[in-house]
């Protein structure tokens, strides 16, 4: 059962993606739902166990929101509170940030160096890499030096 918190981010990332195409798999909330999934199944930290799977789940959900320029950060804070919001934050990538950078600020971050593994663990699937189009497939490499850093972080 999902809660209603959980169902308002749901809706909110839904409303948010829309008109978005993922490049790949056609709707963005095909990957958005994935990576909310894969960062739910996380485990470990010192909050209830319920309420980190449901804070993974909502961020996971919404990891994306900012960066594509769909909300702000206070809109998210105010609909799903501060904490929520700091970690979506952290996990948008400023400007022209550096890729490099930006995966070594996000490894800072504990809650969101797991979403962005899952985001990167969604983006390297065997069928997601295989439809990318050759001139895309550098990006492969670059997810996979990200993961290590990611991982390494612990």
């Amino acid at each position: 059962m999902i809660s209603p918190l959980a169902r308002s981010a749901l809706d909110f990332a839904i409303a948010c993606h829309k008109d978005q195409c993922d490049k790949v798999d056609g709707s963005m909330m095909t990957h958005v739902v994935s990576v909310a999934c894969g960062a739910a199944s996380y485990t470990g930290a010192d909050i209830s166990h319920n309420q980190l799977i449901e804070q993974m789940f909502i961020i996971g959900l919404l990891h994306d929101t900012i960066e594509d320029g769909f909300a702000e950060a206070d809109e998210i804070a105010t609909a799903f509170g501060q904490e929520i919001a700091d970690v979506v934050v952290v996990l948008t990538r400023v400007g022209r940030e550096p890729y490099t950078s930006y995966i070594e600020r996000v490894a800072t971050h504990p809650v969101a160096r797991l979403v962005k593994i899952a985001d990167i663990q969604d983006n390297l699937r065997p069928e997601r890499v295989a439809k990318l189009p050759a001139d895309e497939r550098g990006i492969v490499e670059r997810y996979r030096k990200a993961l290590v850093v990611l991982e390494a972080a612990v």
